[in-house]
């Protein structure tokens, strides 16, 4: 099995999961680094995808859609839907969320602009996206791989 991993440069355990998974794509200027990422996307042609970012929240979780909305009530794509749905791992004991309060996030940017360039190629990929407490790095390492 294929793994891409991407996170943001500011997450503050990028290092770790660096430790853990190998490569990881940092996103440090979304346009800029899509256009990279894209490319990266073509030539592995990976099963998965896993965005990973720093959990808001007191607990880890997956993301089970992403929308065409970021800033206040901006379209990521003028004639794209309206949302996508993620894949979501089954094996791991993570919530699941309809990522209704990070529309407008960097996460959420994304996820969405990666899901419809999978669409627009025709590519098999799954698309996972988590947002993390460090205590459960291993956890998800564990479910990923097998």
């Amino acid at each position: 099995m294929k793994l891409m991993y991407y996170t943001f440069d500011s997450n503050p355990f990028a290092k770790e999961l660096t430790d853990l998974f190998g490569n990881i794509f940092l996103f440090k200027k979304l346009n800029d680094d899509f256009e990279i990422y894209k490319k990266e996307i073509l030539k592995q042609k990976p099963d998965f995808i896993i965005g990973i970012a720093k959990s808001p929240r007191g607990f880890s979780y997956f993301d089970n859609n992403c929308f065409n909305e970021f800033g206040k009530n901006k379209k990521l794509l003028k004639n794209g839907p309206e949302k996508y749905e993620l894949f979501v791992p089954k094996n791991i004991d993570f919530k699941t969320i309809d990522n209704l309060m990070t529309r407008k996030s960097f996460c959420n940017w994304t996820m969405y602009k990666i899901k419809n360039f999978l669409k627009e190629n025709d590519l098999k990929t799954e698309l996972i996206f988590t947002h993390l407490m460090e205590k459960d790095l291993f956890k998800l390492d564990k479910s990923i791989r097998h």
